[in-house]
């Protein structure tokens, strides 16, 4: 933002953006204002454990209102298991799922469009195509594979993860909410 002429700057994230936003507030709070997230997610020990034993005991920690629209948590983590090898073949092995996707029109869409189909809606994955159609435009689909197409930046986009993800970068702290 420097760069750009802004020394001071408000920061709103998602997604990514909410680990950068919050890393950018905590390396530079002398040029970022105020940060706000539609992300907020806590990676503390305590945070999980009252999770999981929130799950068993629910009225320990949720009212009757909140325990019926999170749990049974086995569901989220069904879910969870289902939806995130993506996230563990991208923080261990970027470079060598960049390189084949690279390399391959077809299996980068594949790649991309699985993502767009089952986490716009679950229920797509049923669908003989997808459910691709309902949500989106052909064309919005392929602008969006060809972005990492013709710029050739899968690997590097997939890379973010190990690189966000290891434990060099946890030890430096910065996930801990100042």
């Amino acid at each position: 933002m420097k760069r750009l002429g802004h020394n001071k700057f408000y920061i709103q994230g998602g997604d990514w953006g909410a680990a950068i936003g919050a890393t950018m507030s905590k390396v530079y709070p002398q040029h970022v204002v105020a940060f706000h997230s539609n992300m907020c997610l806590s990676q503390h020990p305590r945070s999980t454990l009252k999770t999981v034993v929130g799950s068993i005991f629910p009225s320990l920690f949720y009212t009757p209102e909140e325990a019926e629209r999170f749990l049974p948590f086995s569901n989220y983590f069904m879910w969870f298991l289902r939806e995130s090898g993506y996230m563990h073949l991208q923080a261990t092995k970027p470079d060598t799922l960049g390189v084949g996707l690279s390399q391959s029109p077809i299996g980068l869409a594949a790649y991309l469009l699985e993502k767009f189909s089952g986490w716009t809606n679950p229920s797509f994955y049923e669908k003989e195509d997808g459910g691709l159609n309902v949500k989106f435009q052909l064309d919005e689909l392929l602008d969006n594979i060809m972005v990492y197409w013709v710029t050739n930046s899968i690997t590097t986009s997939v890379r973010f993860y190990s690189e966000n993800l290891s434990s060099r970068q946890r030890a430096y702290g910065l996930d801990k909410v100042a």
